[in-house]
């Protein structure tokens, strides 16, 4: 295969949208994935509860540090 044509088929083969680094077309830092506004303490765990569940929904919950 002459110019690399196999090199990108190739990549796209390996590509694991199971991996947390993996980033989905849809995925952008402009997107609001929680619509409640965080409050301070007057609604921390509603808000951190929407939150995780986002997260996790994206698979990047691991990159979060709790504690």
């Amino acid at each position: 295969m002459a110019g690399g044509e196999g090199t990108s088929v190739t990549l796209i083969s390996k590509l694991d949208i199971g991996d947390p680094l993996y980033l989905h077309p849809s995925d952008s830092s402009a997107l609001t994935i929680v619509n409640l506004k965080l409050k301070g303490t007057e609604n921390y765990s509603v808000w951190s509860s929407a939150m995780k569940l986002a997260m996790e929904a994206k698979n990047k919950f691991g990159f979060i540090n709790v504690g």
